[in-house]
């Protein structure tokens, strides 16, 4: 489950129409090797789910991720 708060909302909102990125876009969450502890978070945009994404909604946000 992923929980986001109001600030965050209010900047993904900017980016996204910043952007010119419609509602059929989602924030995509991975994770990838770097950091500190060998991991870190990655978030794009993207507009097409793939097979075994799961998703998560928060804040009128839509959310994935991939299992490995």
């Amino acid at each position: 489950m992923l929980f986001v708060s109001d600030s965050a909302k209010s900047q993904i909102d900017k980016i996204m129409a910043k952007e010119g990125r419609g509602d059929d876009y989602f924030v995509r969450v991975s994770v990838v090797s770097g950091g500190c502890s060998g991991f870190t978070y990655q978030l794009d945009f993207d507009n097409e789910h793939r097979e075994g994404d799961e998703v998560f909604e928060d804040k009128s946000l839509q959310f994935a991720t991939s299992a490995p």
